[in-house]
């Protein structure tokens, strides 16, 4: 019987499918968690409309910090659906890589929490910002191992969808960074973390776009 080759590539499985589950549920649970840290403004005093919008207007930073996190996390799972859609085999090492990332998403909703309280202070604002660039990092990581001479894609991948991911993937770092640079040089640290609203456009800019079909499909029988 031959040895098992040291670094063992397995075919699509349950295995595969069981990963993709996981990865699911911590995305869906850290992104729940991360309204846990909105409470809703207690009624006190004899004027509860003036209470309310206190209240609210207390609460402005964190609801930011909340929607801004939870359009980032969708972001990044858009892209982990569209990288495992085409992943036909696993190994050993995919698993490890994909559990780093899923550290990051678990890890998140902490970093949001500060943000919510601290966003006016520059190291809230680096914090905030180091953890999305680590889950970015661990992003390209893991699309790097899968796409690395399509070692676990189909060998005949389609060469634009791949640029395609790797600029997708390559955007958020890109932006943490920048946030964390400019929290350095704006009079305003808590105005730097607006950078990351600039992923989702440059995401459509950098990445190439697929031509359109000159003839689709206008039937399948002749």
């Amino acid at each position: 019987m031959a040895a098992e080759p040291e670094h063992s590539v397995h075919i699509k499985s349950l295995e595969l499918e069981r990963l993709v589950f996981f990865s699911d549920a911590v995305f869906a649970i850290a992104i729940t968690l991360l309204v846990l840290d909105l409470r809703a403004p207690e009624r006190t005093g004899l004027d509860p409309a003036a209470t309310l919008g206190a209240g609210l207007a207390h609460l402005a930073p964190k609801i930011v910090s909340f929607v801004m996190s939870f359009w980032v996390v969708g972001l990044y799972w858009f892209v982990h659906h569209r990288i495992f859609r085409h992943i036909r085999r696993w190994d050993e090492g995919l698993i490890w890589l994909n559990l780093l990332l899923l550290f990051w998403v678990a890890f998140l909703p902490f970093p949001v929490s500060v943000m919510g309280s601290f966003g006016d202070q520059r190291l809230a604002v680096v914090f905030y910002a180091g953890t999305l660039l680590m889950m970015g990092l661990s992003h390209l990581l893991l699309w790097r191992h899968a796409s690395r001479d399509n070692r676990l894609l189909d060998p005949d991948f389609d060469p634009l969808e791949h640029r395609r991911i790797w600029s997708r993937s390559a955007v958020p770092p890109i932006v943490a960074l920048a946030v964390i640079v400019l929290a350095f040089i704006v009079p305003k640290p808590g105005m730097a973390a607006f950078g990351f609203a600039l992923i989702w456009p440059l995401q459509r800019i950098l990445a190439p776009r697929a031509p359109r079909a000159a003839g689709r499909v206008r039937g399948t029988a002749r």
